[in-house]
């Protein structure tokens, strides 16, 4: 990977780290996996979790688009109809609701003066074909959070 490309990633708390793994060796028995023999994976890049989830919540920016309270949402699909309930993102769901109500519910530091907050974090995984020929794949993870519209 070029330098600049690096830098890149670098300047935003993505690191590169290898790892090895231990390979079965098909009608062999190794007394203990340091015996086995080992392949090295390089080049994977990685952010720490704990700056995914704390990094938004710290830029002014960022913080202003994220939605600390849920809430719901209710279309009208003509007069006389009944409010049809509206399920578009994390923050609108009766999870988040009901899970944001046990948070208000814990006991809080007397006089502390803070905001109980929630952060929801979907976290899931994909098959990604790399390539339009051949058979390269890979099984990233993501990690994003739940109180920031999926419009953004």
């Amino acid at each position: 990977m070029s330098s600049g490309a690096v830098n890149f990633l670098s300047l935003h708390g993505w690191t590169e780290s290898s790892v090895s793994l231990a390979l079965p060796y098909e009608w062999w028995n190794h007394k203990n996996e340091s015996n086995t023999p080992r392949f090295d994976v390089l080049g994977l890049f990685h952010q720490d979790v704990v700056d995914i989830v704390t990094t938004p919540f710290q830029d002014p920016e960022i913080f202003l688009m994220l939605h600390l309270m849920p809430y719901k949402e209710y279309q009208i699909l003509g007069e006389g109809n009944p409010p049809e309930r509206v399920y578009g993102e994390m923050y609108t769901s009766d999870t988040f609701f009901n899970a944001w109500d046990s948070v208000q519910s814990l006991t809080h530091a007397t006089g502390d003066g803070l905001e109980c907050i929630m952060v929801a974090l979907m976290l899931w995984s994909d098959f990604t074909h790399l390539t339009s020929f051949g058979s390269a794949s890979l099984w990233p993870a993501y990690l994003l959070l739940g109180n920031q519209s999926k419009y953004i």
